[in-house]
């Protein structure tokens, strides 16, 4: 998909003698107009975003989190949804949950290509391995 779209950085939020660390472990991307978009992680592969239809608690966008799987049929794929992804109001910032990881995960809008370099690649599988 090429096009207009707003990318995010997801970081993993840690906690050590009361302080949050947050390290990078994915991207996603939100396509506009499109009403969905991709969050790309070495660790967990392409998850798909799904606007859902009614808007979360105070104006917040939230997508559908959902993972691709083979199907029975040659050439198609089923899509089995794995967590949450809100961007909360203003778009700068959000949240993460996915359902089998305990883990939190925020989510901060990408507007530098200077931010772009502090996700690297190495350190996703680092963290979310």
């Amino acid at each position: 998909m090429s096009g207009n779209h707003t990318k995010y950085n997801v970081k993993k939020v840690t906690e050590t003698e009361g302080k949050k660390h947050f390290e990078p472990v994915a991207t996603a991307l939100i396509y506009e107009g499109n009403k969905a978009g991709i969050i790309k992680s070495e660790a967990w592969g392409d998850l798909k975003l799904f606007l859902k239809d009614k808007p979360g608690a105070s104006g917040s966008e939230v997508y559908t989190v959902k993972k691709g799987k083979p199907g029975k049929e040659e050439g198609k794929t089923i899509l089995n949804e794995v967590g949450t992804f809100i961007v909360r109001p203003g778009g700068e910032t959000g949240v993460l949950f996915i359902h089998l990881l305990e883990d939190s995960f925020a989510v901060f809008r990408r507007d530098s290509e200077k931010e772009a370099t502090n996700t690297s690649t190495s350190e996703s599988a680092e963290v979310a391995a």
